[in-house]
């Protein structure tokens, strides 16, 4: 085993619900709230005035998950979309700041409500219900004081919708069966047609209402994503923002206008668009470096809060006084100290492709990137696969691997977005294929660096991720030690004959970015149609499931009962396979959990089992988990 010399690592601070996960500030600037962990650890609502360091608890859940919050336009209530054990049926409900009553928009309905947009003039939301239908949201305008809702649209064809901050219906978006896209304004006037290509990637942003202007990020023209805008009358649109070799990966709008836009390489670059915020981006740079998101403003854009992610510094949730110029803490950063560098690199693969990638070293090895002698290395490939990539961030699994003397190795693969629809593309039909074969290049730069060295490298996957590390033992059976998948597909035909017309879920926990999937865009990706002979063998070749007889090293499984993403029959049937083929194979099985855990107790079993896992089989150092902890896990564990 691999031991430290600088003092014990705790995973807690890692994993658990920090005191701030996310803040916003009021529209009127007079109070911030924030999502962090209450007294049992559970994500809850609390307030605090910008400057002071009191704060009141103003919800009171007694179970995660907290998927989205926002103000309401009067500043009265935090608004709030809440999961229930990961069954992705998300409820809508205000909680008022000052009498800390909490109303359930949704109440008695069987339903996933999505926010659509909160007016800026009146205290009502656009909101969408599925309750009629699953498969289509319903639009109501909803009256955020009395929580009576009247029609907007009864929905019976279109996947999305812009709103305007009056809440007036702009553009809808219809889902083809070829995947192309058909986006009519109110009226079913044509605005655009987009092939499926164009889709992938292209998102519709905000509408100017005095301008009368949609801005998007748009790919029709070019390879990447650009900042684009166009009039909803008219053809007469135009480029406002692009870079070569990145998608634009995040915008800042002030006044309904964008105002600077960020591009995503190997780092995260910001370019001012209005010399006017020169100086708060300049600012914002030297004080916290390039990596910022400005997540909220208040109504006269006097407050900002910027959230900060760096890899050896954790994550950082600020007030900014642009008046002032000057940042205030919302919560201290989490966790605080002990946390190892990252490094990135980009790697050739073998067909001639740059692939950005990441590595961390445990703190007592790195000697400024590299190391004295080769370490074992666990691959970390990211979820997704397509509007997912890797950054230059802080990452708790990267943390917590490092920590147990492991390098740390994650490659933004072909399939991975930000890059340019050619990359994503270029992993079309190729899961298991090239898109696999990505990672080893990665591993192989490694090695050649003296990071690491064959015989000494594992893998371990959530989601994407999973069936990664599926595809690599069934694979490239000869090439890994060992694997944990949680949340993995096994079985592209069955995984894809569960995946609805689309769905969308946040990029990540209290985001107010989300991803938007379609049915089509995975067959595409994935290369293979189960409903003609042709696709469903391909999709067969491709199914981690039907080649087990290649597994030559052992596995964890990681699943959770309610996860309506990936259906838990993937991992229950590999591990059935394997156990009649006297497989070495564990299951882990959470009967409260979704597709992304919430719970902490359940978390920590994870981990602990994971990292015992990896301790036998790659000789990391194994540091254990507090066994109270692990005794309120639901953990069902079959060896």
């Amino acid at each position: 085993m691999v031991e430290r010399d600088d003092g014990e690592f705790s995973k807690d601070l890692l994993f658990c619900t920090p005191t701030c996960v996310s803040a916003k500030i009021s529209p009127n600037s007079k109070t911030i709230a924030y999502v962090g962990a209450d007294e049992s650890g559970i994500p809850n609502v609390f307030i605090r005035a910008p400057e002071e360091i009191e704060t009141t608890q103003i919800s009171f859940f007694t179970t995660p998950e907290i998927i989205q919050f926002f103000w309401a336009p009067d500043s009265s209530k935090v608004l709030l979309l809440k999961d229930e054990d990961g069954t992705g049926q998300l409820h809508l409900y205000g909680v008022d700041i000052h009498s800390k009553e909490s109303v359930d928009y949704t109440k008695d309905l069987t339903v996933s409500a999505k926010l659509i947009q909160i007016s800026t003039t009146q205290n009502k939301a656009a909101i969408g219900l599925n309750d009629r239908d699953p498969y289509f949201h319903d639009l109501y305008l909803l009256d955020l004081d009395s929580g009576e809702r009247s029609l907007l649209l009864k929905n019976e064809e279109f996947a999305k919708f812009l709103v305007s901050d009056s809440l007036e219906i702009i553009l809808k978006m219809r889902i083809n069966e070829d995947g192309s896209w058909t986006v009519v304004t109110s009226r079913d006037d044509l605005f655009m047609q987009l092939s499926a290509e164009e889709a992938f990637q292209t998102e519709f942003l905000s509408y100017n209402e005095k301008k009368k202007t949609v801005y998007l990020l748009d790919n029709r023209f070019s390879d990447i994503n650009q900042l684009v805008e166009k009039p909803l009358h008219s053809d007469d649109e135009k480029v406002l923002g692009s870079q070569p070799k990145s998608d634009v990966d995040d915008v800042l709008f002030i006044d309904g206008e964008p105002k600077a836009y960020a591009s995503y390489y190997e780092q995260k670059k910001w370019h001012v668009l209005d010399r006017s915020i020169e100086k708060d981006i300049s600012f914002l740079e030297e004080r916290c470096g390039s990596g910022f998101e400005i997540i909220n403003q208040s109504k006269k854009g006097d407050f900002w809060i910027v959230a900060n992610s760096l890899p050896d510094k954790g994550s950082t949730r600020f007030v900014f006084d642009r008046k002032a110029q000057k940042l205030f803490e919302v919560s201290p950063s989490t966790p605080k100290s002990d946390l190892s560098k990252m490094y990135s690199m980009v790697v050739k693969s073998r067909d001639g492709l740059d692939l950005v990638s990441y590595y961390t070293l445990p703190k007592e090895f790195d000697k400024g990137g590299y190391v004295e002698k080769p370490l074992p290395l666990v691959v970390v490939p990211h979820g997704g696969p397509f509007k997912v990539r890797d950054k230059f961030e802080f990452a708790s699994f990267h943390q917590w691997l490092a920590s147990c003397g492991y390098a740390v190795l994650s490659v933004n693969f072909r399939l991975s977005s930000g890059f340019g629809k050619a990359f994503v593309n270029a992993g079309n039909g190729q899961w298991g294929g090239k898109a696999h074969l990505d990672l080893i290049d990665g591993v192989e730069e490694c090695i050649k660096r003296g990071i690491t060295e064959k015989g000494k490298v594992g893998i371990f996957g959530a989601s994407y991720g999973g069936y990664a590390s599926l595809a690599a033992l069934t694979f490239t059976p000869d090439y890994f030690s060992c694997c944990v998948s949680i949340c993995g597909p096994s079985n592209l035909k069955t995984v894809v004959n569960n995946v609805p017309q689309f769905w969308e879920f946040t990029t990540k926990p209290l985001s107010d970015k989300n991803m938007f999937f379609t049915k089509r865009a995975f067959l595409i990706s994935m290369g293979g149609d189960p409903d003609n002979e042709e696709g469903r063998a391909y999709l067969e070749k491709c199914s981690p499931l039907n080649h087990l007889e290649n597994i030559k090293v052992p596995l964890l499984l990681v699943h959770g009962k309610n996860d309506h993403i990936v259906a838990e029959a993937e991992s229950r049937q590999i591990y059935e396979s394997m156990k009649k083929n006297d497989k070495k194979v564990t299951y882990m099985l959470f009967p409260d959990e979704g597709h992304r855990f919430a719970k902490f107790p359940n978390k920590m079993a994870q981990i602990d089992a994971a990292e015992r896992f990896l301790s036998e089989h790659l000789g990391g150092r194994y540091q254990g988990v507090d066994r109270k902890i692990l005794a309120k896990s639901s953990a069902i564990i079959s060896d």
